[in-house]
């Protein structure tokens, strides 16, 4: 009776430690602490002594003395969405994300804005004022994935 009752509470710890997991982040013994979004297609190699993290964008090298520890986390990835080309403006398009709301600016003036969820339905609009900016509010949405549409254009967020 007792291994079947260890094994239950294994899954059980098991299960509370699990996730969504979004990032590799490093720790340096610095204090510095980067993140790597999975969107980023994080790519974890070492030669000599060096940690090499590359991405799409970028390669670094850490000295392994360097770090302190590395580890897979559910990291707030709303900054990742930054200058997005938007075809309808020469400027690029700039999401921002402040506590319950998200800001789109650069987009044409009286353009608008719609939020939908993952089925389709629209949870809300609005209209970009004279310098391009418009404010969505999130408060009120739950954890998800959600789509941003800015005239013929859509953009995948997730909260």
């Amino acid at each position: 009776m007792k291994p079947k009752l260890l094994f239950l509470l294994a899954m059980l710890l098991m299960c509370i430690g699990l996730r969504a997991q979004n990032a590799v982040v490093v720790h340096q013994t610095n204090g510095q602490v980067v993140n790597y979004f999975f969107i980023q297609k994080p790519k974890v190699t070492y030669v000599g002594d060096c940690l090499v993290m590359s991405t799409t964008e970028n390669t670094v090298q850490y000295s392994l003395r360097s770090l302190s520890k590395i580890e897979f986390a559910d990291v707030d990835d709303s900054a990742i969405i930054d200058n997005v080309q938007h075809p309808a403006t020469d400027k690029g398009l700039i999401f921002s994300f402040r506590k319950g709301s998200i800001i789109a600016a650069n987009a044409q003036a009286g353009t608008k804005v719609f939020l939908y969820d993952t089925e389709g339905k629209c949870l809300m609009e609005n209209t970009a004022d004279e310098q391009g900016r418009c404010a969505l509010s999130t408060e009120t949405l739950s954890r998800g994935t959600y789509v941003i549409q800015i005239g013929q254009t859509s953009y995948k967020i997730v909260k």
